[in-house]
């Protein structure tokens, strides 16, 4: 019997954490701050050390046979290696044979106990399904100026590089605001604070450790999320005095401001080069906890101070709701004989390269508490990196600009920064954190592209102004009209912006005249593709139970039909079909039906709701909460009766069926 190398915590004793986690004066000074972080630290991880139960592998029932073939087997190749004798090679190879046959009988017992044990209350289902649907890539050698990168650490130092350089101000400059700023931001870091945060409790600090997920991965502090949720009262109440030295002395600890990064290669692109991976940061699991705590306090009081047409990362507003106001008064102006046109912003490393000092000004302007923002300014700056690869890490890397990827205050942080963007009576601003349109509306397309070039001229100065680069190549215009001629393209610093047909916005593609014949053309092949990875589960020779079959479909497959369904539910009868065959195909799969059982009988057997009935209780609900919304922007959408006869159905439609 041989033990695994790693505890389970899952039964770990609370007793041992309480010894040692002994009761400690509260810290006062920036020096008993970072004492204490790291003491703390260190205390949970050695407490997880000594709390861990070894688990034992379970026998293999299987082995003694294989065992004795393989002596057999093993046997029969000695004797044919020294005689070369025909018939000693013949038995030799149906030794081998019979040995291939009990391995693959063993391989195809274990999967059948594996799937047929799987079950969504203890996870194992969603474990097996990430493990089978991942994509595991090795990193190839990357190139680099002068020479190739074949090891582990060269890579990760490889890519540090080209991080190092994406994590610096954009080369943008407008000397009279840095003068502002600089002087602003100045005065304000010698100044005393007159404001304070109001500190925390440790039943806010509970709530917040109860609300983590469970599996994910640590920071460099190696704390996981489990560790958290096993900390006892004592330890809890200790982290508490820790966060409040943290409010009242406006200090985030120099220990978690550190992050391992993990590179993901980006789709379709080269894989060879260091550029083409997204970086994925890993934090500390206590930092993101005390992110939690100073986001409420920072969330209570920017709030209402945030333009009502930016919904990214606000509570009861999704990307649904922004594409719903979007197409809803496209529709409204196509109905009333107006023609929009639309230019979708392409922001280059958004959050990646926001200028911090600028961010901090905006907070003053904004008239955030004082030492709410002092609070930011030593959480923002001082920051670093190191990547890794495999068990390899690069060398410790600086962060000059941006906020923090992967944080809980990365998005308020950006949002905050944009939320002075230029805007004006004749355009209309639809943004969801970075993903921007600016729209006109009109009858003359002469004053449509006026409204929109006039808008872009303003834009591209507070652009400057604030360091911000946009890829005028990747920004796209539409123009919606159900007429053959288009106006002059906008440009953007005097480069044109070419009108097309399409563009895909929040995921969802919509083209000039708002038919979603090519969105819904999109959702079939992803569901196909996604079908496809999950075949080991759903297929018609599964060992999985039905029940959870379902599960899965409904959990990660249904949910790419049905996402938007609300602003694209009223397209045309003809391309909605095409999405009840994707549900009629899959439901005949996972029961392994035969030709002669109808689509409706197989569905009602299942208890599963046709698309057109799903998409019709989630307009319901969806519409409900739009009606009820208090968000000025949303409140602004176009009203009509849904009953009216119309040319092309509206979104409202749909709830008439």
């Amino acid at each position: 019997m041989k033990s695994k190398n790693s505890p389970r915590t899952g039964k770990s004793s609370r007793n041992i954490y309480c010894q040692l986690t002994p009761p400690t004066p509260p810290p006062n000074t920036k020096k008993e701050i970072e004492t204490e972080v790291n003491e703390l630290t260190a205390l949970i991880i050695e407490a997880h050390a000594k709390t861990g139960k070894w688990v034992t592998e379970k026998p293999d029932i299987y082995s003694e046979a294989i065992r004795t073939q393989k002596e057999t087997r093993n046997r029969l190749r000695r004797v044919w290696q020294r005689s070369r004798h025909p018939e000693d090679k013949r038995n030799f190879n149906r030794a081998h044979n019979s040995l291939k046959k009990l391995y693959q009988i063993r391989d195809n017992r274990n999967y059948t106990n594996e799937i047929t044990s799987l079950s969504p209350q203890d996870g194992s289902v969603w474990k097996h399904i990430k493990r089978i649907t991942r994509v595991n890539q090795k990193m190839p050698p990357l190139l680099t100026e002068n020479d190739i990168a074949y090891t582990n650490e060269d890579k990760a130092n490889e890519i540090a590089n080209s991080l190092e350089k994406q994590f610096k101000n954009n080369d943008l400059s407008h000397p009279p605001t840095e003068c502002i700023v600089r002087e602003k931001v100045r005065k304000f870091k010698k100044s005393p604070i007159t404001t304070p945060i109001i500190p925390c409790k440790a039943s806010e600090v509970f709530e917040n450790i109860c609300k983590i997920k469970n599996n994910k991965s640590p920071g460099i502090d190696k704390v996981s999320n489990n560790m958290l949720k096993r900390l006892p009262l004592k330890t809890i109440l200790r982290l508490t005095e820790l966060i409040n030295a943290i409010l009242k002395r406006q200090y985030f600890p120099k220990a978690w401001k550190t992050a391992i990064i993990v590179p993901i290669p980006k789709p379709g692109k080269n894989p060879q080069k260091a550029d083409s991976y997204r970086p994925i940061s890993l934090l500390s699991t206590i930092s993101k906890l005390t992110e939690a705590i100073i986001l409420k306090r920072l969330t209570s009081i920017t709030e209402e101070k945030l333009v009502p047409f930016q919904f990214g990362f606000r509570k009861k507003l999704s990307t649904t709701d922004q594409l719903l106001r979007m197409t809803e008064i496209i529709r409204d102006n196509l109905e009333n004989g107006r023609d929009t046109g639309a230019v979708f912003i392409d922001i280059a490393k958004a959050f990646d390269r926001v200028w911090l000092e600028g961010l901090i000004y905006k907070m003053l302007v904004m008239s955030i508490p004082d030492g709410l923002i002092k609070l930011m300014n030593s959480y923002l700056h001082g920051r670093g990196f190191t990547v890794r690869v495999g068990n390899s890490f690069s060398s410790g890397r600086s962060i000059e600009a941006g906020v923090v990827q992967g944080s809980k205050l990365g998005p308020q942080c950006f949002s905050i920064f944009v939320n002075d963007i230029t805007r004006n009576q004749e355009t209309l601003l639809c943004m969801y954190a970075d993903d921007t349109a600016i729209m006109s509306t009109g009858v003359s397309q002469q004053e449509i592209t006026d409204n929109l070039n006039s808008y872009l001229a303003e834009l591209g100065r507070w652009l400057i102004k604030w360091k911000i680069k946009v890829n005028v190549d990747k920004s796209q215009a539409v123009y919606f009209t159900r007429k053959r001629s288009t106006p002059p393209p906008p440009k953007l610093y005097r480069r044109p912006i070419p009108w097309s047909n399409k563009t895909v916005y929040l995921g969802v593609e919509i083209d000039k005249t708002l038919t979603y014949k090519n969105h819904i053309d999109k959702i079939r092949n992803k569901f196909k593709t996604a079908k496809q990875k999950l075949y080991p589960l759903l297929g018609k020779h599964s060992k999985l139970s039905l029940d959870n079959k379902l599960l899965t479909y409904k959990s990660l497959l249904r949910p790419i039909i049905t996402y938007a369904s609300p602003v694209w539910g009223a397209a045309a009868k003809t391309h909605l079909k095409k999405l009840e065959s994707l549900q009629n195909a899959i439901a005949r799969q996972i029961t392994n039906s035969p030709w002669y059982f109808r689509n409706k009988n197989i569905l009602k057997d299942l208890k599963l709701q046709t698309i057109a009935e799903h998409t019709l209780k989630i307009a319901k609900t969806f519409f409900r909460k739009i009606d009820n919304s208090n968000n000025a922007a949303i409140q602004s959408i176009p009203d009509y009766d849904p009953a009216s006869p119309r040319k092309k159905r509206r979104a409202r439609s749909q709830l008439l069926r």
